[in-house]
C-alpha cells in the first residue's frame, strides 16, 4: 500500500473512530463514514470488508494494558496500598472510558462469538491480567484463590463500573432505587477490594448512624414492588398469541444481534401475521423488551440468596449464590447481553428494564453490607447500595463474558471462586477452603 492507499485508509479508520462516539452500533452505515473521510463507499471496500473489519481496525490499535497503569502496577505499593489502589482504579476506568465506544463495540462483537474480536480483546486486556496478578499473588494464595482468576475479577468489576448507569433524575419512582448508586461510591468499593487483597489495611472508620430498621423478614417496597401488568386486558388468547411472539425473539436473538432482528422475522418464527404482530408490538425491539423484562426478573434470585445465606452461612451461602446466579446468567445469556448493550447504547426502555431487574438482589445485598458496618467489619465510607452493584455486576459480567475465564491457570470454577469471595466478604464470611466449593468449568470457547 503507497503512501496514498495509506492516507485513505488512516481517513477512513478515523470516520469510523468519531461516528461510534455518537452513532449506536446499529445504526452505523457505510455511507456515513465514506461522506465523513471524502472518499466513496465504494473506496471503503476497497480497504475493509465491512464496518465490523474497520472496527476491528480500531479495537487492535487499542490496549486495555496502557503503559501508565503497567508502571503503576510495577512499583511498590508498600508505602500506601490504599492510595495506590485508588489510582489504579481511577486511571482504569478514564482510560476505559475514554476509549468506551470502542471497546463497546468490540465486547459486542467477542460476545455475539466473533472469534476475531475475542481474541483481539483477551491479547489487550491480558499484559494487565498478568502484572495485576503477580502484586495480588501473595494474599490470594492465602486465601486459596488463583491469583490470575483474582485479577481478571477484580478487572471485570472496574469495567462494570466503567459502563455504569443509572436512570435520569425524571424517571418514574421504582427506578429511583438506584439513584444515589454512582461512579464515585463504586470507585471507593473496587478501591477496598484492591487494597484488601494486595496486603493493604483499608482504612475502617467507626460505624455509620443506624436508622430505624425495618422489622425482620420484611423487604424493603421498592425491592419487591410489582411491576406494571401490561397483559391485564388481553384475554386467553391474546395472551398465547404474546407469549408466542416472545418465545419466538427469544429463540431468535439467541443467533442474531438486535439490529439484525425484525418484526417480519419474529412474526414468521410465531407463524403470525404482522398485521397481529402489531396488535401486540410496536416493532422488533418492543417484543426483545417483553421478553428481557419476563425473563430477566431476579426476585427468585433474591429469595435463592436468602435461602442459602440460611442453610450454610455467609461463606458457603455466597458461593451457593454464586453458582446459582451463574447458573441463571448463563441460561439467559442472550437476553441479558442485548438487554445491556442497548442500555449501555442509551435505550432508556432497556436501561429501565436492568434496573427494575435488579432493585430486589441489590437491596438485599445492601442490607447485609449495612450489618458489616454496624459491626465495624466494612469501612463506613462504602456505600451499601453502590458496593453491591458493583459486586453483583462484576458477578453477571463474570457469567456471560468468557474473556475472563481464559487466563493462563484459571477456568470457569477459579473466577466464580473468586467471585464469590468477594461477596462473601461483604455478607460477613471468613475465606473457605476453595477445593471444599465446587463449579462447573467454563463454557467452549475460541482456543488460545
Amino acid at each position: 500500500m503507497g503512501e496514498k492507499g495509506t492516507s485513505t485508509r488512516e481517513r477512513l479508520l478515523d470516520a469510523t473512530a468519531t461516528l461510534i462516539q455518537s452513532t449506536s452500533v446499529w445504526d452505523l452505515r457505510v455511507a456515513q463514514i465514506a461522506r465523513l473521510a471524502k472518499a466513496s463507499p465504494a473506496t471503503f471496500y476497497v480497504y475493509f470488508r465491512d464496518i465490523n473489519d474497520a472496527v476491528l481496525a480500531i479495537a487492535q490499535a487499542t490496549t486495555q494494558s496502557p503503559p501508565d497503569l503497567l508502571a503503576l502496577l510495577a512499583e511498590s505499593w508498600e508505602a500506601d496500598a490504599e492510595a495506590r489502589s485508588a489510582a489504579f482504579v481511577r486511571a482504569y476506568v478514564n482510560h476505559w472510558q475514554a476509549n468506551a465506544a470502542i471497546f463497546r463495540m468490540r465486547n459486542l462483537a467477542s460476545e455475539e462469538g466473533d472469534t476475531d474480536f475475542y481474541m483481539t480483546r483477551w491479547h489487550a486486556v491480558m499484559p494487565l491480567i498478568e502484572l495485576m496478578a503477580v502484586r495480588l499473588r501473595d494474599r490470594a494464595r492465602s486465601s486459596g484463590l488463583d491469583a490470575r482468576a483474582l485479577a481478571g475479577t477484580l478487572i471485570s468489576m472496574i469495567e462494570a463500573i466503567s459502563q455504569f448507569r443509572t436512570a435520569p433524575p425524571s424517571s418514574t419512582a421504582p427506578a429511583q432505587a438506584l439513584s444515589d448508586v454512582s461512579v464515585e461510591r463504586m470507585l471507593r468499593a473496587a478501591t477496598y477490594f484492591i487494597t484488601l487483597f494486595v496486603g493493604g489495611r483499608p482504612s475502617v472508620e467507626a460505624p455509620p448512624a443506624r436508622t430505624a430498621r425495618r422489622p425482620a423478614g420484611k423487604p424493603a417496597p421498592a425491592a419487591l414492588a410489582p411491576a406494571v401488568d401490561r397483559t391485564a386486558s388481553l384475554g386467553e388468547k391474546g395472551l398465547r398469541t404474546r407469549a408466542r411472539l416472545i418465545e419466538a425473539a427469544t429463540d431468535l436473538i439467541a443467533s442474531r444481534s438486535l439490529r439484525d432482528l425484525t418484526m417480519a422475522d419474529i412474526a414468521k418464527a410465531a407463524g403470525i401475521s404482522k398485521a397481529t404482530f402489531y396488535e401486540y408490538f410496536s416493532d422488533a425491539s418492543d417484543v426483545v423488551l417483553a421478553a428481557v423484562a419476563e425473563d430477566t426478573d431476579m426476585r427468585p434470585l433474591n429469595a435463592a440468596l436468602g435461602e442459602a445465606l440460611a442453610a450454610f452461612g455467609p461463606s458457603l451461602g455466597a458461593h451457593e449464590f454464586v453458582k446459582a446466579y451463574i447458573d441463571w446468567s448463563r441460561d439467559r445469556s442472550a437476553l441479558i447481553r442485548v438487554r445491556n448493550v442497548a442500555a449501555d447504547e442509551g435505550d432508556l426502555r432497556f436501561l429501565m428494564s436492568r434496573i427494575d431487574a435488579v432493585r430486589p438482589i441489590l437491596a438485599s445485598v445492601a442490607r447485609a453490607i449495612e450489618d458489616r458496618q454496624a459491626e465495624g467489619r466494612l469501612p463506613a465510607s462504602l456505600h451499601p447500595p453502590s458496593t453491591a452493584c458493583c459486586v453483583l455486576a462484576m458477578i453477571e459480567r463474570l457469567a456471560v463474558t468468557i474473556a475472563y475465564n481464559l487466563v493462563p491457570g484459571a477456568n470457569g470454577a477459579t473466577t466464580a471462586e473468586a467471585g464469590a469471595h468477594l461477596l462473601s466478604i461483604l455478607l460477613g464470611g471468613e475465606p473457605l477452603a476453595f477445593a471444599e466449593t465446587t463449579y462447573g468449568e467454563a463454557e467452549a470457547s475460541a482456543p488460545l
